[in-house]
């Protein structure tokens, strides 16, 4: 697991519960509720993502929905970086879209393109054929064009 700002807040304000929101480890136990034809199998490697926390107890319970497995190519801590940007990218993109159409020629400003969240965010609107549009400190102006967005 990971600690991230907000298990610092949490923690920081007084908060008690056990910090973790970023998890990654091998599954010990499938709930008897999960179907056969589920992917994840005792042994899997994975990674979730856990709104509730807990993530740096030693073991953690979580929907077999939020578990995502990890290639053997890919490194734990790799994982949990690609996970957490680009999950929170594209929420934040489906938060933004009308009647789940796709982005096809929308215009879709980026405040803060240039940290990793704004990165994902910008690579994944222009994939499927935004005009994207970003802002950012100048030194990254010219990665932001590279990518195709318009910087502002």
């Amino acid at each position: 697991s990971t600690v991230s700002i907000h298990d610092y807040l949490e923690r920081s304000s007084g908060c008690q519960e056990v910090p973790g929101r970023q998890v990654t480890g091998e599954v010990y136990s499938v709930g008897g509720k999960v179907g056969k034809r589920n992917k994840i199998h005792v042994g899997d490697r994975i990674v979730a993502l856990t709104p509730f926390g807990k993530g740096n107890a030693r073991y953690i319970s979580i929907p077999v929905s939020s578990a995502i497995p990890i290639p053997s190519n890919i490194q734990r801590d790799d994982a949990i970086c690609l996970v957490e940007t680009y999950m929170s990218a594209y929420q934040m993109l489906n938060l933004g879209r009308k009647n789940r159409a796709p982005f096809t020629d929308a215009n879709v400003l980026i405040i803060g393109g240039s940290n990793p969240v704004g990165l994902a965010l910008v690579e994944l609107a222009l994939k499927e054929g935004a005009k994207v549009m970003a802002t950012s400190a100048k030194p990254h102006r010219a990665y932001l064009e590279k990518m195709g967005a318009t910087w502002l």
